[in-house]
């Protein structure tokens, strides 16, 4: 049995094996009762025995093949069964294959449990079975079993966000090698806490749900006139680089010079090109800002459902038609809260700010950071926050209760609407960047129902494979 990472795999949605030797007593329920996988809460069948587990985390999408054949579909009169069996009586997932964030009894259950022997229809078990525990993968034997889910959309041609999907994105024709990076999926904290010790020195910061946005100031390819090829073509040294500002999304630079195949994005506006006209006066060159930009869009669309985070959208004072992007920031349409900085030399050696001298930049510019909630070490803050002793084995395990106690489950006081807040971002404060996300289950079962309704964010729009 080969279990391996697909290239472009995201470290948030990956199966994992696991072994659970006990389990804890539902609170509502009689007939369930609970597992804890890597500090993740699963609700399972109170007849389920200790042993080997594959772990599927929430919003992830499991292949068809492998819910067919253990007859995990739910089965529905006004859809086809697509069990194996056909049985009258299936399991909870639907058509999509998708694992959602359920509450059961009142009580939210992160993921799902299946019992090792769930893959005995695909493949042959092997019998040192206990070997693979702990492994996290998203291909068995070169096949895919799961992924991030995604929803399907459909989009005509020349629609918003529409892209030519067998056109690949060869930015290396425009910028210099080694100059920009996109900014990597932020990873569950959950399962990084060995990342963590009682010294650890780290900032915990509120995080946004709004949109990713990266402004640069880098090194791109400089588009030669006839005389200077000619004079390349001699091997006579010229200058054919140049520092350009551009933005980018998570996952599409947005500057039709340097992506080629750049659609017009969703809602048919460029809110980062917005937001890097209010950035570009504070781009140094050689720098990288990471950002979220939250609020609203200068058509009264809201960036993330109902998280407005205090910006506000007022047709009846203002005529954004005729604002310039900063008279549009300063009349708060829009935040844009910084989370990184980074610097690359023209050799694309990269240096990154800290948490604090990010503050300190953004403090001598009037920019705005994400807010910080606390900075200090894991000690100090469980001093705050933790009132009981604890050994070393536990101190982890504390410190991740203690953080969902203190952050988590609450309403975004930042906001005007009524809306669970999203979580924390916690970033250990060394030389290279080191974040991890730790969401709210409030937050989760509010996603979950929001794709349900089919409503899907701009960041899923964007970023569209």
């Amino acid at each position: 049995m080969d279990l391996t990472l697909s290239k472009n795999h995201n470290p948030n949605y990956l199966a994992k094996i696991v072994k659970i030797d006990s389990f804890k007593p539902h609170p509502n329920a009689d007939r369930m009762k609970l597992a804890n996988v890597n500090g993740y809460v699963v609700s399972v069948g109170i007849d389920t025995e200790p042993g080997i587990f594959i772990y599927f985390p929430v919003e992830c999408e499991i292949h068809h093949e492998y819910l067919s054949k253990n007859n995990l579909y739910r089965v529905s009169s006004n859809s086809p069964n697509l069990n194996r069996d056909n049985l009258d009586k299936g399991g909870y997932i639907e058509h999509n294959g998708r694992v959602r964030c359920m509450k059961l009894r009142n009580f939210s259950s992160e993921g799902m449990l299946m019992p090792i022997d769930s893959l005995k229809p695909l493949i042959d078990l092997p019998a040192n079975i206990d070997d693979y525990i702990g492994i996290s993968f998203d291909m068995i034997n070169d096949h895919q079993l799961v992924k991030k889910y995604i929803p399907k959309i459909t989009r005509t041609s020349g629609a918003p966000g529409s892209r030519n999907r067998k056109q690949e994105k060869k930015y290396e024709n425009t910028i210099v090698e080694e100059q920009f990076r996109f900014h990597p999926d932020t990873t569950q904290l959950k399962n990084n806490l060995y990342r963590f010790d009682k010294d650890t020195l780290i900032q915990i910061s509120t995080k946004f749900h709004g949109t990713s946005a990266i402004f640069c100031n880098l090194l791109v390819k400089k588009e030669l006139s006839i005389m200077e090829r000619l004079l390349k073509f001699f091997r006579i040294n010229i200058v054919d680089t140049e520092y350009q500002t551009f933005c980018s999304s998570r996952k599409v630079i947005k500057d039709p010079k340097i992506n080629k195949n750049l659609g017009s994005g969703f809602y048919n506006i460029d809110i980062w090109n917005l937001a890097l006209e209010v950035i570009k006066p504070y781009l140094e060159k050689g720098m990288s800002i990471y950002a979220e930009i939250v609020g609203y869009l200068p058509n009264g669309k809201i960036i993330q459902k109902d998280y407005d985070y205090g910006c506000q959208y007022i047709p009846g004072v203002y005529n954004y038609e005729e604002m310039t992007p900063q008279q549009m920031y300063q009349a708060k349409l829009f935040q844009i809260r910084i989370y990184r900085i980074t610097y690359t030399n023209v050799d694309g050696k990269v240096f990154e700010m800290n948490s604090q001298q990010i503050r300190h930049y953004c403090e001598k510019w009037e920019l705005e950071p994400v807010i910080q909630q606390f900075y200090g070490t894991t000690s100090q803050f469980m001093e705050q926050h933790y009132t009981e002793s604890v050994d070393s084995e536990e101190f982890i395990h504390a410190f991740l209760t203690t953080l969902q106690k203190q952050y988590l489950e609450k309403p975004c006081i930042f906001c005007h609407h009524k809306v669970p807040d999203e979580g924390i971002v916690v970033r250990i404060d060394q030389l290279c960047f080191e974040a991890y996300k730790l969401k709210s289950l409030s937050f989760l079962e509010r996603e979950s129902k929001e794709l349900d309704k089919g409503i899907i964010d701009i960041e899923t729009q964007e970023n569209e494979e």
